[in-house]
């Protein structure tokens, strides 16, 4: 008694190689992606505002008004060493000096043209603690009303970019939504 066997015995189901041609072609697609090293589409490429402007002029330490008076705060929870943190500060796109140092102590001898004077919380010691605050007090004429500020902070020891801050504040959506735009295009 011998064993019948068909032509549909043989053949692989049609389901079945649809699926393994599928699942091929899925795992090559995954592997050149991989090694074409796409940019994440999920990553964000914004940079945090840690150092936050809080107010631009104000009364200055001598007692006088002064639209050109900048006010930082730390709003991160993280200390940092004020001796390794400088800024990079822009009035409408415009570079203005450099803030080498926010340590008072090792600003004081390099003070940049442009500055007269720096100090507050995060600039004594060696330590600029969360919710402690520094002014930046600019030459006269330097800042105006409706200018648009922006505040770079620099770790000195790797030269990377820890912090940017732009005054006035947009809304969170539409700064988000523009620096995503203006990365975009930089590409």
């Amino acid at each position: 008694m011998g064993v019948l066997i068909t032509n549909n015995d043989a053949a692989a189901s049609p389901l079945g190689v649809i699926l393994a041609v599928a699942i091929t072609i899925i795992l090559a697609l995954l592997v050149l992606l991989m090694a074409l090293q796409l940019p994440n589409l999920w990553y964000d490429p914004t940079v945090p505002d840690i150092f936050q402007i809080t107010k631009i002029g104000g009364i200055n330490p001598y007692g006088n008004f002064d639209e050109n008076y900048v006010v930082v705060m730390n709003t991160g929870d993280t200390a940092y060493d004020n001796r390794n943190v400088s800024a990079k500060v822009y009035r409408n796109g415009d570079h203005l000096p450099d803030i080498p140092y926010i340590n008072e102590h090792k600003f004081l001898p390099v003070k940049p043209n442009g500055i007269r004077l720096t100090g507050g919380a995060g600039t004594d010691n060696y330590l600029w603690n969360p919710n402690a605050r520094i002014y930046i007090d600019f030459s006269q004429g330097t800042l105006h009303p409706r200018d648009t500020v922006q505040f770079d902070v620099y770790d000195r020891t790797t030269n990377q970019l820890i912090s940017r801050d732009t005054y006035p504040h947009a809304n969170a959506i539409q700064e988000r939504c523009m620096r995503l735009y203006f990365n975009h295009q930089d590409a």
